[in-house]
């Protein structure tokens, strides 16, 4: 079992950071959008 926790926050992490990574583009494409 205390093996498997930092796996799973590594995980946690790299999902948490892929989300906020999408929405980031996710922004950048609409700001885009907006400009032109």
């Amino acid at each position: 079992m205390k093996n498997q926790l930092p796996d799973f926050v590594e995980k946690l992490k790299f999902v948490t950071v892929t989300r906020a990574a999408a929405a980031m583009l996710k922004q950048q494409a609409v700001a885009a959008m907006l400009k032109q």
